[in-house]
């Protein structure tokens, strides 16, 4: 799964718009993982605006920066985060491993994961595990089926976080209790 960082400058346009509420915002996706924030109806000094903004509201990790210009090159409008959907699927939310970790437990507790880490190229993976329980009429065999792959797949595409994710399948004769 790709990096997609769309999440976190949503959230970070929702964090702007929190803190002045009467400005109206566009995201501008410019590149695939560089975007804009169009900003109309703010009067001040815009120099400064842009680094309370840089220090202060963005993460440092979002690639968004502010704009007082509609840009002429565009790779399509990200849509905000409405008011009423602030919560929904995690988008944006930061999270750090154990938070990533224990959100997906408890969302697929049916899965059997054997451990999450995140390497330095900013990818996470997530380890599955797959092995035979012997039972007494023969063997039982624990495996992610590909249709909880696809929901885990698609619950971490929802995430929309600048960061890749892995699924990797991996034996283990260690059996889950």
């Amino acid at each position: 799964m790709e990096m997609d960082a769309s999440g976190m400058v949503r959230r970070t346009d929702l964090y702007l718009r929190t803190e002045y509420p009467d400005l109206i915002t566009i995201i501008y996706r410019i590149e695939a993982n560089i975007f804009e924030i169009y900003c109309e109806g703010f009067d001040g000094d815009f120099e400064q605006f842009q680094k309370d903004f840089d220090y202060s509201i963005k993460m440092m990790t979002a690639p968004v920066i502010l704009t007082q210009e509609h840009p002429n090159n565009y790779i399509e409008k990200i849509p905000q985060i409405p008011d009423n959907e602030i919560s929904k699927g995690f988008e944006g939310i930061g999270m750090t491993l154990n938070m990533l970790s224990n959100v997906i437990l408890a969302k697929f507790p049916k899965i059997n994961f054997l451990k999450i880490e995140q390497s330095h190229n900013r990818t996470v993976n997530i380890y599955t595990k797959r092995y035979i329980e012997e039972i007494p009429k023969g063997k039982f065999h624990h495996f992610l089926s590909t249709g909880d792959r696809k929901l885990l797949e698609n619950f971490l595409e929802g995430l929309k976080m600048p960061v890749k994710f892995e699924i990797i399948d991996e034996v283990s004769d260690k059996i889950t209790e």
